[in-house]
């Protein structure tokens, strides 16, 4: 059976946002909202580790950097604290991050819950002349979510539910937030501060993203979601957005796509990692994500970069009941595990492959790949 558009209740707040988190909508697909209401399976734990686990890899993988402990920088990846969907080259971080931050910034991450938009985690980190250099993290039982908004008297654990708008969720959130700052870290009272508000689900599905090519696709849908394809919010709002990521964002999907990834990979294609912990904890809460995952990577395969940067959606404000959101690819040959000599696990490592923008979509090999992992437990080839 495949469940359709039509199906899911009209009171969620993820519906108008499901088809553009596309791992998720496959799932739906085959499962129905039972198989996409997976916060409560995954608890906030996973979502909490999960950011934990890239945070603190891309903290450590730019200090050895620095201290000449990586030697070769230019195969190594980690993530970008300004938009923590991204991997970065390590040798590209603190040029990529000064250009979208700032020289002095501060950057909150806010996550809500699908249903409600009530506020479960928050994620602080401060980047100095690009390197991140202090950072917290807050559960949804921490009584530094009860602080109260000076003038509305909101605590920040219900303003995204209040307001029911993430842009304007960010903006309340962030007078609050740079009270805590200055009280917190006074020496970086006047730095920027910046605050990205995302439903759970974005989360989830981000976890489930192999592409880097197809998270940089993801991050423009986010903004696009309200700004050109017409729903009721943004999926992923960054207050405000940087002014650099506005002028590429402006540019359209394909073009923001090639800007990206070259500040981050320099063109090439990572296929992204499931850290150890955040796959065990997918495996064991979410068999169900996992099996469907599985199946895409291993009889599927993942596009190439020209492949996503060409795709579309249908009309995705179509109020066809029964419409298919699928993403639609120009024709040519995925990348499997097996077409580089790896299996599921070795695959989940991650891999910084020699394939770029201008690569046909045709079957390739082992002789492709240029390193293994991420961060500091990368094995070069």
């Amino acid at each position: 059976m495949v469940h359709t558009y039509g199906e899911m209740p009209d009171d969620l707040y993820l519906k108008p946002f499901l088809p553009l988190l596309s791992f998720l909508w496959r799932v739906y697909k085959q499962l129905g909202w039972e198989g996409v209401d997976n916060y409560e399976a995954m608890g906030d734990e996973a979502i909490f580790d999960f950011f934990e686990t890239r945070l603190n890899e891309s903290i450590y993988t730019v200090k050895d950097v620095l201290e000449g402990k990586i030697k070769q920088p230019d195969k190594v990846m980690s993530y970008i604290i300004m938009i923590p969907s991204l991997v970065i080259r390590s040798d590209l971080v603190i040029g990529t991050q000064r250009l979208f931050a700032g020289d002095s910034t501060d950057v909150t991450f806010a996550v809500v819950h699908d249903y409600n938009a009530e506020l479960l985690i928050l994620l602080n980190c401060h980047i100095e002349d690009g390197i991140p250099v202090d950072w917290y993290m807050v559960r949804q039982d921490d009584e530094l979510l009860d602080r109260r908004h000076m003038k509305y008297g909101y605590r920040l654990r219900e303003i995204p539910r209040r307001l029911k708008s993430l842009s304007k969720a960010s903006n309340m959130l962030m007078s609050v937030l740079k009270d805590i700052r200055n009280e917190r870290t006074p020496q970086w009272s006047h730095s920027d501060y910046f605050v990205g508000t995302v439903i759970s689900s974005w989360a989830i599905n981000l976890m489930c993203i192999p592409s880097n090519y197809e998270s940089i696709a993801e991050t423009y849908d986010g903004k696009a979601s309200k700004d050109v394809y017409g729903l009721p919010d943004y999926t992923f709002s960054l207050h405000p957005f940087p002014s650099a990521f506005n002028m590429f964002f402006y540019k359209g999907r394909g073009d923001f796509c090639k800007i990206i990834a070259s500040l981050t990979t320099n063109m090439e294609l990572y296929v992204q990692p499931f850290e150890p912990r955040n796959l065990e904890i997918i495996r064991t809460r979410t068999p169900h994500i996992f099996a469907i995952y599985k199946d895409q990577i291993e009889n599927e395969g993942i596009p190439f970069p020209i492949q996503t940067i060409n795709s579309k959606y249908p009309n995705i404000k179509s109020k066809d009941p029964d419409i298919r959101f699928d993403k639609e690819y120009p024709p040519g040959d995925f990348i499997t595990p097996s077409d580089l000599g790896l299996n599921l696990e070795e695959f989940l490592a991650g891999i910084y492959l020699d394939v770029n923008h201008e690569t046909p979509a045709k079957k390739i090999d082992a002789s492709k790949i240029k390193s293994i992992g991420i961060g500091r437990n990368t094995v070069f080839k």
